[in-house]
Order: structure tokens, then C-alpha cells, then sequence
């Protein structure tokens, strides 16, 4: 995983400058792993902007996003497992 840090950290720092953003997520994540990408990147790419904390709803049924092809099922699906806390 630190290679991909290192792989991706300039173009991430490049996009982030490209398209004005201003704040970030990491989203949780959907299937237990015993080390979590969002994590790992959140701590090692080392970004300077502010960090929306974003929460999971215990679903019954988890359907990772990977396993959605469509934009649009993404979306839905994104709507029905995270939500931002005040």
C-alpha cells in the first residue's frame, strides 16, 4: 500500500489544485478488512484539507460498490448505506 501512496500522491495533490476542492471523504468501509484502504490513505497521503466524517448504516444486506456498474447504481446505493452526522 505505500506503493500506491507514492504512485498516486502527486496526481492526487495535482487534482485537488486542478479542481479547487476544499474539503475531503473517506469513505468507510462496506466489507471488513484487516487493513482498510481509506485508512491507510487518509493517514499516509498526508492532505491538508479539512475531512468530512462520513458514517455507515448497519444494513442488513451490504452490496459493495465495486459490484455496480452504473453511475446511477452507485449513487442509490451510496444514499442508502452512508450518511453525514451533525
Amino acid at each position: 500500500m505505500k506503493i500506491i501512496v507514492e504512485e498516486i500522491s502527486n496526481r492526487v495533490h495535482y487534482l485537488i489544485f486542478d479542481e479547487g476542492i476544499d474539503a475531503l471523504v473517506f469513505v468507510p468501509p462496506t466489507i471488513k478488512r484487516q487493513v482498510q484502504i481509506m485508512t491507510f490513505l487518509e493517514k499516509n497521503l498526508k492532505l491538508s484539507l479539512p475531512v468530512v466524517k462520513v458514517k455507515k448504516i448497519n444494513n442488513p444486506i451490504i452490496i459493495p460498490q465495486k459490484a455496480l456498474s452504473k453511475l446511477f447504481e452507485r449513487v442509490a446505493n451510496a444514499k442508502k448505506t452512508f450518511y453525514v452526522p451533525e
